[in-house]
């Protein structure tokens, strides 16, 4: 029965750890590359180009975390490759965080920054 009761508990274990195997890396991806859902109610800018208005993916380059890709909201395709300048923040968030400017004359607001929910690091898109 000794026997028994340890090949059970041995088997629970190996399962729980198995599981949590197979689950832990698909909870942490998004925190991996930092990816957000945006949606922008009008057109904007970043980094020197104008995006319209709609939904987009931001998310570091596992590679490179100073490199953040901007793609299409179903994130089927690659809209805007921005190399950001890693800047620091006093405060914490919980939701993310963009800082936007308004645009010279006329144009639309200027994405300047983006905070990553939990973080005092985000990052900062140059003006072009």
């Amino acid at each position: 029965m000794f026997n028994h009761v340890r090949l059970s508990s041995f088997a629970v274990i190996s399962g729980l750890a198995l599981a949590a195997a197979i689950v832990v890396p698909q909870l942490r991806a998004d925190d991996i590359n930092k990816k957000t859902t945006m949606t922008f109610s009008a057109p904007f800018e970043i980094s020197g180009e104008t995006l319209p208005a709609g939904t987009y993916v931001f998310k570091t380059l596992d590679t490179d975390r100073d490199i953040v890709l901007v793609r299409a909201g179903d994130d089927s395709h690659l809209v805007k490759i921005v190399r950001a300048i890693p800047v620091e923040s006093a405060t914490i968030s919980d939701k993310t965080r963009v800082e936007l400017s308004e645009g010279m004359g006329g144009s639309p607001e200027v994405v300047r920054a983006w905070f990553y929910p939990g973080q005092t690091t985000g990052w900062e898109f140059p003006v072009k």
